[in-house]
């Protein structure tokens, strides 16, 4: 850097302590200290990931007290049925939804309807998420994700993995349910394990 002269304002060759023209004491000139473009990506996705975790750490808990004041208010909603064992004997396979209840097909895709909503809806999520959708197996789901999600650290991929889980099995209240998490090209980069918790391709 180029120092320059706080008398006559004129630049002077690196190294030098006293001005050329006027022989007053130089400064150097402090450069500039602007971002990189790389720089002004990470804070940027950053900034998206706090905003989606604290979306989804908002939707479930907004569910969990929904739930809450449901069956508080309702209780007859959570208690069992109760039916004798030869009514449950004489239901067949092909009549078991024939009383009012809906098929578990109908479940599922209702679960992906009211989960896709929700994630959705949280901002910024337009930017990261690209698709939701289910899979002929009652209780799967598959998340395609933007390449935003290639400037979060392996930490908060975890992060947000856990959460898509956690936001996915509270929609189906207690069944069995898995994520996978595909990038723009169809390869799986994260998901839920087989025996509970969740894993990332970084890790």
């Amino acid at each position: 850097m180029n120092p320059s002269c706080p008398v006559c304002k004129r630049l002077n060759p690196a190294g030098l302590r006293f001005c050329f023209r006027c022989g007053a004491p130089v400064r150097a000139v402090v450069a500039s200290s602007g971002l990189s473009r790389t720089q002004w990506l990470i804070l940027g996705g950053a900034a998206v990931f706090l905003v989606v975790v604290v979306g989804i750490s908002e939707t479930l808990k907004t569910l969990s007290t929904k739930e809450a004041l449901e069956a508080k208010s309702n209780p007859s909603r959570t208690a069992p049925a109760k039916t004798s064992p030869s009514a449950t004997a004489s239901t067949s396979p092909k009549t078991a939804f024939s009383s009012g209840e809906t098929s578990p097909a109908l479940d599922n895709e209702a679960a992906i309807s009211s989960f896709r909503r929700k994630i959705m809806s949280l901002p910024e999520s337009e930017r990261m998420v690209l698709s939701i959708e289910g899979t002929p197996v009652k209780g799967v789901v598959r998340i395609q994700v933007s390449n935003l999600w290639f400037s979060f650290a392996p930490y908060q991929k975890r992060q947000l993995t856990q959460m898509f889980a956690n936001a996915w099995s509270a929609e189906l209240r207690g069944e069995p349910s898995i994520l996978h998490i595909y990038d723009v090209t169809g390869r799986e980069i994260a998901g839920t394990k087989a025996f509970g918790g969740v894993w990332v391709e970084e890790e």
